[in-house]
């Protein structure tokens, strides 16, 4: 059966001591999980003493360092920055926050029966770390003042990356829950798995349906997962559980430059877990994962372009929607036609070993709503080059050239499959069927040909193109369960359309 812990009830002393294991091998065993010491984010709770007897407070390091460090006990605040981070779920209100008119309030003291049950339990554990101050976003963060809100967004990457340890309240669906614990006597297994890959061993439990938490739990360089069937331990190195399986290299995590993203592989798979969560608010599609492309940016050096990178745009672009991912017409802008993130729903990319680009980047630009460049958009265009031929359709799937030979399927940005498994074109499959569509070769191999669907916009000067799907052309052996083209071989089809003639394409 679940309990919860409290400052009365403590865990010390039963399973707590086994998360104290998992950190103190981490820290003086992983070499890849090594850290240096980082500095405070901008606001922080100061948890008070081990034993509950001072109320938790807000502490501001820059408004109060030089009121502090001029005392022996001032200091002691310097010594360590060490602190946790805590992602959670708020679920569908929040009781305390910090807003502009509690701040001053909240810095002389937050009273211990005004705290939500999670957050109490996050501070009940901190303290039995021995570590003074815990990050909470809530707390943070001015909740009615946008400026903060955007500032502290782009600083997500160094308060989740810099925090000694992450509490996850994985099982926890809302913000009163609190942290339930229990010992499941399970079988002890032991794996070995040097494979890359997005674990989803408890991505059912409510946490690990958020969009936030993703970046969250991949810029942490250590995770204490408190999940529905036991507490998990995640690092660098290995994952140890309760039930005592380990799994070695499990997840993917961003920590130096030691970590290369050269290979869009992993930044697909980052989209792909992403794009399967879910966010209260739409126009947050962009800032939720800006923490991860600012560290990937890091490393990289690469421009970040609603969601694709320019060094790989091509490749980035050759995203489709699972068909049985939801359908959600937005209310306001969210990103160009061409990013991924323009989209609610499951995405998924071609595979792209085998393929050879056809088109190129020439230009882009992107506007963005407030100061930062990864955060929300106004709009934005890319300029490619490469082989563009006009085509037309009859049918749900199959794309015709001008001369009614079959150049590939259709894979539909916002259309959906009914009960019978059959393709239901939504109000711009339908007017791709009524008129002239562009298709526009961007990869190719020996088996196979990708590009992009796109349609004309209604503009005045007819000058730009949107993107309303992809395109996937094979040969007459059946590919993905389809008869393929009227073409002898994909290399003489690659050779006919890449003679088309080749050029340019504004895409917003």
């Amino acid at each position: 059966m679940w309990s919860k812990f409290s400052v009365s009830q403590s865990p010390a002393g039963t399973y707590l001591e086994e998360a104290h294991r998992w950190l103190d091998e981490c820290v003086q065993n992983h070499e890849k999980c090594k850290s240096t010491q980082t500095r405070l984010p901008t606001r922080i709770i100061d948890v008070g003493s081990s034993d509950g007897s001072r109320d938790p407070y807000l502490f501001i390091p820059s408004a109060d360092l030089h009121a502090r460090s001029s005392s022996p006990k001032g200091q002691e605040c310097y010594v360590s920055t060490r602190y946790v981070a805590l992602s959670y779920c708020w679920g569908e209100g929040l009781p305390l926050k910090t807003t502009t008119t509690n701040i001053l309030d909240l810095q002389k003291g937050i009273p211990w029966d005004t705290i939500p049950s999670t957050i109490q339990d996050a501070i009940t554990i901190t303290r039995k770390f021995d570590i003074r101050y815990l990050w909470v976003d809530a707390l943070c963060i001015i909740q009615d003042l946008t400026e903060d809100w955007e500032a502290q967004c782009t600083r997500m990457s160094e308060v989740y990356g810099g925090s000694f340890f992450t509490i996850a309240a994985a099982l926890s669906p809302n913000v009163d829950f609190g942290i339930p614990r229990r010992r499941p006597r399970l079988p002890v297994r032991t794996y070995n798995d040097s494979t890359t890959r997005i674990d989803s061993t408890h991505d059912g439990d409510p946490l690990y349906k958020r969009g936030w938490a993703v970046q969250e739990r991949i810029l942490s360089q250590r995770v204490l997962v408190f999940a529905s069937n036991q507490m998990f331990w995640e690092c660098q190195s290995v994952r140890p559980s309760e039930n005592g399986s380990i799994i070695h290299v499990f997840h993917p995590r961003i920590k130096d430059e030691d970590f290369y993203f050269s290979n869009p592989t992993l930044w697909h798979q980052i989209v792909n877990e992403y794009s399967c969560r879910d966010l209260t608010f739409e126009g947050d599609k962009l800032p939720a994962i800006a923490g991860i492309a600012r560290r990937i940016q890091h490393v990289l050096k690469d421009d970040y372009l609603a969601g694709c990178w320019k060094n790989t745009m091509i490749l980035d672009l050759l995203w489709y929607r699972a068909y049985d991912s939801r359908i959600n017409i937005l209310t306001a802008y969210r990103a160009p036609s061409w990013s991924w993130a323009c989209h609610d729903g499951e995405v998924l990319y071609y595979p792209f070993t085998d393929l050879t680009t056809c088109s190129k980047l020439l230009r882009y630009h992107i506007d963005v709503a407030g100061s930062d460049l990864m955060g929300q958009l106004l709009g934005g265009y890319i300029e490619l080059f490469g082989p563009l031929i006009i085509a037309h359709m009859n049918s749900g799937y199959w794309i015709f050239d001008r001369f009614s030979q079959k150049v590939g399927g259709a894979h539909w940005d916002i259309n959906e499959r009914d009960s019978n498994g059959e393709v239901t074109l939504l109000p711009q499959g339908k007017l791709a069927k009524q008129g002239k569509l562009w298709l526009l070769l961007l990869a190719a191999s020996e088996i196979r040909g990708l590009g992009l669907i796109l349609l004309r916009n209604s503009s005045p000067d007819g000058a730009t193109f949107k993107r309303i799907g992809t395109f996937q052309s094979f040969t007459e052996k059946p590919f993905l369960g389809y008869k393929g083209l009227e073409k002898n071989t994909i290399k003489e089809w690659v050779a006919w359309f890449s003679s088309q003639e080749n050029k340019s394409v504004v895409i917003v």
